[in-house]
């Protein structure tokens, strides 16, 4: 149920970018962007899921087992880290991002 729950935390906060207003003059323009949104907002628990894997395993090889057994507790489903009002650039990049890297950057005792 929680799981649900934040799931539809993450919507509300998606949809209260700009106004909470429903883009569209008509059924159709309405459903895009709900179905827009849905897909903004699995895209977010599949980045934090990738993330939160990443993190998993560098903990797992440092055997951390007190941050592994904190970890479990992050949710995918959160936000707060990403910024909702910001300006993306979806160009392609010269580079893939390193999800270890960004990983082993975090610092997990901050995190919890």
């Amino acid at each position: 149920m929680n799981r649900g729950e934040a799931y539809h935390k993450l919507r509300r906060a998606i949809a209260k970018v700009h106004g909470q207003k429903f883009r569209g003059k008509n059924d159709q323009e309405i459903e895009l962007w709900n179905e827009c949104s849905r897909l903004m907002a699995n895209c977010m628990i599949y980045y934090n899921a990738k993330l939160l894997n990443a993190m998993l395993e560098k903990l797992q090889k440092e055997k951390s087992e007190k941050l592994i057994d904190q970890l479990k507790y992050i949710s995918p489903a959160a936000w707060i880290h990403i910024n909702l009002y910001g300006y993306y650039s979806f160009e392609e990049l010269e580079q893939d991002c390193d999800m270890n890297k960004l990983a082993g950057s975090i610092n997990m005792m901050a995190v919890l």
